[in-house]
């Protein structure tokens, strides 16, 4: 059909699920992970059972107990051969029998990533799980984790570095894994590999990374708060590869790491100063409480305020007309 040309053509992850009108022939063209041959126009419920050995990406221990108890959903009857290169996720339980054909494969077909679930009614499964718990957790988790992992892109890159975070705290150490495959793909660590951090500011710190196993460490230590950008670099004597990549450092906010009130700390200072707790409905008491203890009491300032005489123009003025009126008098009456 021309959807499942254009996840083809867009080399798109996908997700079959096999329904009762499902053309299993046109789904076994389609990809490689699960052939289905049916052997009778007929159907099977079938429970589901996690594979023993499955370590592709991690499940609750909650989730693992509960998988058995899911309902049975609607699968073909038929054989069912996993393909090369896919893995067996859940088995199917038909019946009491815990057989050897798979429920859900996922693995690569075609160079993309895909998934078969070869049965429906997986909608049950949800429903029940809010039956028993009153959430959907287990099975948004066995969902998020198919999806997760088929819409992640294979890092095909021969050199990696891989900072622990993108976002450090201030107080902790900035650490990075590197890794480096020959051509045939296989982990080495023979060459040297070198690292120039940079901040925003231009400053440069080199780094040269640590051996450790068939892999590269480092811990660059305790970097200022800041926008970094790295590159690294490395020579198999053939070539030289390069890698660039970014983190941050960020300041460590204290309050926003207790968010919540601590009643008995508050009480231990209260105590420890002489002081006492009081809630919401106690706050009319604290006048009283205050008056009682005698320790608050009014406070009287006084300021005093020193201007220079020479400021105080009004004074100079009354001395000049008080020395002009006796200059004026000793003249009008003759006393000169």
């Amino acid at each position: 059909s021309g959807v499942t040309n254009a996840l083809a053509q867009a080399n798109a992850p996908t997700w079959y699920i096999v329904g009762t009108e499902t053309n299993t022939n046109r789904l076994n063209e389609l990809q490689t992970q699960l052939n289905i041959r049916v052997t009778a126009q007929t159907t099977n419920d079938v429970q589901a059972n996690l594979a023993p050995d499955f370590s592709l990406f991690t499940l609750s221990d909650e989730l693992r107990g509960f998988l058995p108890s899911f309902p049975p959903v609607v699968s073909p009857f038929g054989n069912f051969n996993p393909g090369t290169g896919a893995t067996p996720m859940l088995y199917q339980k038909i019946g009491r029998i815990d057989s050897e054909y798979p429920l859900l494969v996922v693995g690569e077909s075609r160079g993309r990533r895909t998934g078969v679930l070869a049965a429906t009614g997986i909608w049950q499964w949800r429903l029940f799980d809010y039956l028993e718990h009153q959430n959907h957790d287990r099975f948004n988790e066995l969902i998020s984790q198919v999806t997760q992992y088929l819409s992640v892109k294979d890092d095909k890159r021969r050199f990696r570095v891989s900072p622990a975070e993108n976002i450090f705290d201030e107080n902790e150490p900035v650490l990075m894994d590197a890794e480096l495959y020959n051509e045939n793909y296989e982990l080495v660590n023979e060459p040297d590999v070198i690292i120039t951090i940079t901040d925003a500011e231009g400053k440069d710190y080199d780094f040269t990374f640590n051996r450790q196993g068939r892999a590269y460490s480092l811990d660059a230590g305790i970097l200022p708060v800041g926008n970094y950008r790295f590159r690294a670099e490395t020579n198999t004597g053939t070539e030289t590869l390069t890698y660039e990549g970014q983190f941050s450092i960020q300041p460590i906010q204290v309050e926003l790491y207790e968010t919540t009130a601590d009643h008995d700390l508050l009480r231990l200072l209260s105590d420890r100063s002489g002081g006492q707790v009081l809630f919401p409905d106690q706050m009319d008491e604290l006048p009283q409480l205050l008056a009682d203890r005698g320790t608050v009491k009014p406070v009287i300032y006084q300021t005093v305020t020193t201007r220079s005489v020479i400021n105080l123009k009004w004074l100079f003025a009354l001395l000049a007309l008080l020395l002009t009126g006796e200059w004026f008098l000793r003249r009008y009456f003759g006393a000169y």
